[in-house]
C-alpha cells in the first residue's frame, strides 16, 4: 500500500481544460500543490482585456522543469500540473493522475480569449487521437493510477468526480473540493454561451 507522502498527485491535460480548476480544487480538497505563483502574472498572458485567465491561479510549475533530470521525483507527496506532453518524461515513481479532457472548440475559445491567439490547429484537428495517446501511456504504466473526467461534467456535477477520485485513493474531503469548483467560470462553451 502506497503512503500519501510516497505518492505524487498529477492534474494533466490540454492546456485550457479545466486543469486549473481541478488544481484549486484538489487543494480545496487537502492536497498541497507544488507551483510558481509566478505563471499568473506572467506577460504571456495578453488576451482579452479585462479577461482574467485563471481566476484563483495557474498552479503551474516552470515549464522547464519537465525537461530535468529526476522530474518529477522532488515533488513526493504533493500535487502539481504536468501538461499533456508532459507526461512521457516522468521518472518511474508512485502516481495518482486525473487527466482532464474538453471539446476542441471549447480548447481554442478559450485560447483566443486568454492568450489572444488560437490554438494550434494540429492540436486541434488530432485532439482525440492525441489525448488518447496520452490517456494509454498513463493506463499502461504499472506506477500510475489514472481518472479521466470531462471539464463540463465535473462542473455540472463536481461532487460525483471527487467521489471517484477517493475511490481510487485519493486523499481528499470530497464536500470542499467540489465546493471549490464554480460554475460561473466555464465561461467558453461551443454553444455560444459564454
Amino acid at each position: 500500500q502506497w503512503t500519501r507522502r510516497e505518492m505524487i498527485y498529477i492534474v494533466s491535460g490540454y492546456a485550457r481544460s479545466g486543469t486549473s480548476m481541478m488544481m484549486q480544487a484538489l487543494v480545496a480538497g487537502g492536497l498541497e500543490a507544488a507551483y510558481n505563483p509566478a505563471r499568473d502574472t506572467g506577460g504571456w498572458l495578453v488576451g482579452e482585456p479585462g479577461y482574467n485567465t485563471a481566476p484563483g491561479g495557474l498552479y503551474e510549475i516552470d515549464p522547464g522543469e519537465c525537461w530535468e533530470l529526476g522530474f518529477p521525483l522532488q515533488y513526493e507527496g504533493k500535487l502539481i500540473k504536468v501538461f499533456w506532453d508532459g507526461l512521457p518524461r516522468l521518472e518511474p515513481a508512485r502516481y495518482r493522475v486525473v487527466f482532464m479532457r474538453r471539446t476542441p472548440a471549447e480548447i481554442d475559445l478559450s485560447f483566443r480569449r486568454a492568450f489572444g491567439r488560437p490554438a494550434k490547429a494540429y492540436d486541434m484537428h488530432h485532439y482525440e487521437a492525441l489525448m488518447g495517446t496520452a490517456i494509454s501511456l498513463l493506463r499502461n504504466r504499472r506506477d500510475t493510477v489514472v481518472q479521466v473526467f470531462d471539464y463540463a461534467s465535473v462542473v455540472r456535477d463536481p461532487a460525483l468526480a471527487f467521489r471517484r477520485l477517493i475511490g481510487s485513493g485519493w486523499p481528499i474531503n470530497t464536500a470542499a473540493a467540489a465546493n471549490a469548483v464554480r460554475p460561473e467560470l466555464y465561461r467558453n462553451r461551443a454553444n455560444g454561451n459564454v
